[in-house]
């Protein structure tokens, strides 16, 4: 997301000019299934502590194969939430984790 900045034209006040201002990047939120890895996400965050300038993740859409179907990298990364699953022992949903991200921008890898 981008500000604008409007300038009003002088002289003929039927015109405002709208110019970009700053980048404002959303936090990124990734949804998957509990699996082994799910440990590995939360060392990870147990070490994180606020932003880490120069930590680049990768996040990669995959198909059914397996195979890479888009892929970006994130730059200036650090987790801001992770929410585990609800065990209710009587639900019959999959066991899902969620893991919030903040970050400086990114790049179609």
């Amino acid at each position: 997301e981008w500000e604008v900045y409007e300038y009003k034209e002088g002289g003929l006040n039927e015109f405002v000019h709208r110019l970009p201002g700053r980048t404002k990047y959303s936090t990124i939120k990734l949804t998957r299934t509990l699996n082994p890895l799910s440990a590995q996400v939360a060392a990870w965050i147990s070490k994180a502590r606020g932003p880490a300038a120069g930590h680049t993740a990768e996040i990669r859409v995959l198909d059914t194969e397996g195979t890479t179907v888009a892929s970006w990298s994130i730059v200036d990364v650090f987790p801001v939430r992770w929410s585990g699953p609800t065990l209710d022992v009587n639900g019959r949903e999959v066991a899902n984790e969620q893991l919030e991200l903040a970050h400086n921008g990114f790049t179609a890898a």
